[in-house]
């Protein structure tokens, strides 16, 4: 049975972020993702990303003005996190 990922279950902010990246040639999507699973941590995302801490708060500022979602929420954090988790697991099922 093919699984289906139904799309009312992820947070729209992904496919915002999807197409906002591919039509401008950004990495917002990536870059969210990274910074919710540091748990926020702006000196560890910068690290992994390998990022000056300036042009990660920039990005975090520039996320804020095109993702309808509240950060400092914890629901909706975990919301995001799972999202990420189910369109990764989905694509490696795919490969």
């Amino acid at each position: 049975m093919k699984n289906t990922i139904l799309p009312d279950a992820l947070h729209p902010a992904l496919k915002i972020l999807r197409g906002y990246d591919a039509v401008h040639h950004t990495d917002f999507y990536e870059t969210l993702h990274i910074y919710l699973k540091k748990e926020r941590n702006i000196a560890e995302t910068a690290r992994q990303m390998h990022l000056h801490r300036n042009t990660l708060l920039y990005r975090l500022k520039r996320l804020e003005e095109l993702v309808p979602a509240d950060l400092d929420d914890d629901r909706t954090r975990l919301h995001l996190l799972l999202s990420f988790e189910i369109v990764a697991d989905s694509i490696r099922l795919t490969l």
